[in-house]
């Protein structure tokens, strides 16, 4: 599926489709049919909008004032391993950490920032400059990755997934604070099916 590390969606010209995959030259229409397809979720009042429109409809750098693309994740649970717990533990210990490997629209290896030496709330900025998490983290996904059976250490390590997300308590009991990584660094903000 779209997810997997067969697929790769991203913008760029027709010239790059000789097979006609995707139907347009940015191939986001050929994203959401595949997806649609799959039955991974469907998207609804899908458009693609040119620069100026978006610009009516975004205000940058403030967060939830963009205009909504509602998704319904369908068959989410297991997508790419077809099993959500792909390992068959809920909780892993991989080099000496404990993680859990799931596959809910994405592969994740989930793993809690203060078994990692965080407190959760350092910026991805600070997280790429921490050396020694990321060449942890990277041992820590490749292990994850093989017992998830997306393939060897080695072929998980050309991989992009599974993506690594570190998770720590929010500010009460119905949230917490994450960190995604795609894969090596920490990213921004979170892709919809890391989500």
């Amino acid at each position: 599926g779209p997810r997997s590390m067969w697929h790769r969606y991203t913008n760029y010209s027709a010239a790059y489709d000789p097979a006609g995959q995707y139907r347009s030259a940015t191939d986001a229409t050929g994203f959401v049919d595949q997806v649609n397809r799959d039955r991974l979720c469907g998207a609804d009042d899908w458009s693609l909008g040119h620069a100026g429109r978006l610009q009516t409809v975004v205000h940058y750098g403030v967060a939830g004032t963009a205009a909504p693309i509602l998704l319904n994740f369908l068959d989410a649970w297991g997508a790419v391993t077809g099993s959500v717990f792909p390992t068959g533990a809920r909780i892993d210990v991989i080099d000496g950490t404990e993680a859990t490997c799931i596959d809910a629209a994405m592969p994740l290896m989930i793993v809690r920032a203060a078994d990692l030496g965080l407190h959760g709330r350092e910026s991805p900025a600070e997280l790429d400059a921490n050396l020694g998490l990321l060449h942890k983290l990277e041992r820590m996904r490749c292990e994850a990755g093989e017992r998830m059976g997306l393939g060897s250490r080695d072929e998980v390590a050309t991989s992009v997934i599974p993506k690594p997300v570190i998770v720590s308590a929010g500010d009460d009991c119905d949230s917490i604070v994450s960190r995604y990584f795609t894969p090596r660094r920490c990213h921004a903000s979170h892709a919809v099916t890391g989500a």
